[in-house]
């Protein structure tokens, strides 16, 4: 195993632990349990759960900027993605396909740990799990997630006070 192999391993495994945290994070938190109650739906929960986390890691000032100008939010969400793009598939091939192949395999195992017998044991930790992957690899999704988040919040959730950052 050369240098860059062992460089890329952890890579993936640090990107890995990160995303698990972030999950268990999001799915212990209280605005998972109301958003759940509110919406009835664990995926459209989840997805709002995942952006409220990923906003909740900025400063305060830059939270309450991002969650009322989507362009100040979209600058943000561009460089998300572009940091992960050496493990995300482009058509133009500028990825690091070893890394690439490393990372899918990680992710593909840890959404195999979520079954037993070819079934899902733990879907709401599925979902999320699912939902991170695309939060980190598809500008669409995010977009479609904020747009969910937005109406939760300024619609649906009730006023309440709401944490600062991590």
């Amino acid at each position: 195993m050369t240098v860059q192999d062992i460089t890329r391993f952890q890579t993936v495994e640090a990107s890995i632990e990160s995303w698990m945290d972030f999950v268990e994070y999001a799915l212990a938190s209280d605005f998972y349990k109301e958003a759940l109650d509110k919406l009835g739906d664990p995926n459209r929960a989840s997805r709002i759960t995942l952006l409220w986390t990923y906003l909740n890691t900025f400063s305060e000032k830059d939270r309450i900027r991002a969650e009322e100008d989507a362009e100040f939010f979209l600058f943000y969400a561009r460089g998300f993605i572009d940091e992960l793009a050496t493990c995300r598939y482009r058509k133009e091939g500028n990825y690091d396909s070893e890394t690439r192949s490393l990372f899918l395999g990680k992710i593909k195992a840890v959404l195999r740990a979520q079954t037993e017998e070819g079934k899902i044991v733990r879907p709401v930790r599925y979902i999320f799990l699912t939902h991170v992957v695309r939060f980190c690899s598809n500008m669409t999704f995010i977009i479609e997630s904020y747009d969910m988040y937005k109406d939760y919040m300024f619609r649906l959730r009730s006023r309440v006070e709401r944490p600062r950052g991590l």
